[in-house]
């Protein structure tokens, strides 16, 4: 507990330094420690550790699935066009962190969000004609019959 955490950096004459933020009910985080996390214990006791638990347990699935896709390209050589039928044999989760690593090693800084890996693996899934997917930072993907492909911003004609 932060208690024993205190009592322990007191026996060894470690200063304490207090973030005054810790306590603004204004940041989310504080909102749910202050608040929500002895509200659901209360209501539902170990909740916090079964949470906790919980959280761990996710992070190494997490973990194994980006392993699994960085291995899946790994096997094709992170290319600059992604087969499309190849990306789709693979399991959902597996597919999501491909296209994210994918489109990252082309794309360098610039991250996915959720909303937009859900929409290039829809797209993907439809037959259809070319389909542009505008990613974010100018940056797009090109969602073609066979692949799929990074188009890089194009510079500004002013």
């Amino acid at each position: 507990s932060a208690d024993d955490v205190r009592t322990f950096a007191e026996s060894l004459d470690v200063p304490i330094v207090e973030d005054p933020s810790n306590r603004d009910p204004a940041f989310r985080r504080n909102a749910i420690r202050h608040d929500v996390l002895p509200r659901l214990e209360a209501i539902a006791p170990g909740a916090e550790g079964c949470l906790a638990r919980f959280a761990r347990l996710a992070g190494d699935d997490s973990d194994e699935l980006e392993r699994q896709a960085r291995e899946a390209l790994m096997e094709v050589g992170t290319p600059q066009v992604l087969d499309r039928g190849w990306l789709l044999e693979r399991p959902l989760a597996i597919q999501r962190r491909i296209v994210t690593q994918w489109f990252g090693g082309l794309a360098g800084g610039v991250e996915l969000s959720e909303n937009r890996i859900e929409q290039v693996l829809t797209v993907a899934r439809t037959n259809g004609g070319v389909r542009e997917i505008e990613v974010g930072s100018r940056w797009s993907i090109v969602v073609r019959r066979v692949d799929l492909v990074v188009t890089r911003p194009r510079p500004d004609r002013r």
